[in-house]
């Protein structure tokens, strides 16, 4: 059992700090940041299992004990709380926060509480855990394809198997089914744990899903460098389309003269932006954003093709006018807007 205790911590500390270190090189970090809730959520796993190690191998004697079981159980909602934090800011669901809050209460709860409500209280976090995983799991599904949604997936199964694990590697168990199920229960929860943190370490699903709240505006311009199509999605933005449109045509045509190259910029920063480009036939696609996300790069490309399907024959003899272009719209809307949320 030492064992497995000593590879869990060894693996959320690893998997914490790695975040934790993504997190301090953005150069957008903020604290209210998906990146910093995760590494905390690691954190807190991580001074969980030390404090239940100390208090079961090391630290027998009263009070001593129960001072680093009490120890354990507020790390381990601390960490219930992050992990909450972080799904609502994902959430489009006006939670106000209500469900990490929630478990925040439980963990000063805890302080205030003798040792024998210390398991009500951990189940009830758990549960509230629960059901923010679920509603994740539901959006998640309702926004998401492909390659993302099967890393929600992954994530998905991984938290649950971590969670029974948890659950089935407590004392309960273990006084009631004896050192088998509870060993299984460890290793469960070093399973999940470990697979959750391969997910967030080594791809950027989870920080994807926040794409919306990156986007800037679209533009589709013309290979002499006329603004054919401009999809503005922040409000805070004021900046003269025209000349965007015609200072990107003349920054590209630019730098492919200077390299003697036909190929298009693909991805280049400036200042706090992002520009994200899309090569059509007769056209060039700009995105600019905050971040320069795999899914915003994937939705650039998608309008464009789409774009140049449905207009094609208008692009070949546009003039300036960017009226034929109205009902594309609606397209942009699609591509750049999330899907309703089905209710029910």
């Amino acid at each position: 059992m030492l064992i497995i205790d000593s590879a869990t911590a060894f693996c959320t500390l690893f998997f914490g700090a790695l975040i934790f270190v993504r997190w301090l090189r953005s150069k957008n970090r903020r604290l209210i940041d998906l990146n910093l809730a995760w590494s905390v959520f690691y954190f807190g796993l991580f001074a969980n299992t030390i404090a239940f190690m100390i208090s079961t191998y090391w630290i027998i004697d009263e009070p001593f004990r129960t001072h680093w079981i009490t120890v354990a159980y507020i790390t381990l909602i601390l960490s219930l709380t992050a992990f909450l934090f972080a799904i609502e800011q994902i959430l489009p669901y006006r939670t106000h926060n209500t469900l990490s809050v929630a478990s925040l209460v439980c963990m000063f709860i805890i302080l205030m509480v003798p040792s024998s409500l210390y398991v009500p209280i951990a189940v009830i976090t758990s549960a509230l855990t629960l059901v923010g995983i679920l509603l994740f799991l539901r959006y998640s599904f309702d926004i998401t394809s492909g390659e993302i949604r099967r890393d929600i997936k992954i994530v998905t199964f991984g938290f649950l198997v971590g969670w029974f694990g948890y659950v089935v590697g407590s004392d309960s168990f273990y006084y009631a089914f004896g050192e088998t199920v509870y060993i299984i229960g460890l290793i469960q929860l070093l399973g999940g744990a470990t697979v959750i943190g391969y997910v967030l370490t080594f791809t950027v699903t989870l920080d994807e899903l926040d794409w919306e709240k990156q986007l800037v505006g679209a533009y589709l311009i013309q290979q002499g460098g006329l603004l054919i199509f401009h999809y503005g999605m922040d409000e805070d933005s004021d900046a003269d389309e025209v000349l965007a449109a015609a200072g990107i045509s003349g920054g590209q045509s630019l730098f492919q003269e200077i390299t003697k190259t036909e190929e298009g910029f693909n991805i280049i920063s400036i200042g706090e932006y992002e520009l994200l480009f899309a090569h059509g036939s007769d056209m060039t696609g700009v995105l600019i954003a905050r971040k320069s996300y795999r899914i915003l790069l994937g939705k650039i490309k998608e309008f464009v093709v789409r774009f140049e399907e449905k207009f094609g024959s208008i692009i070949g003899r546009f003039t300036g006018s960017m009226n034929d272009f109205e009902p594309a719209m609606d397209l942009a809307e699609s591509i750049f807007r999330r899907k309703p949320i089905r209710r029910g």
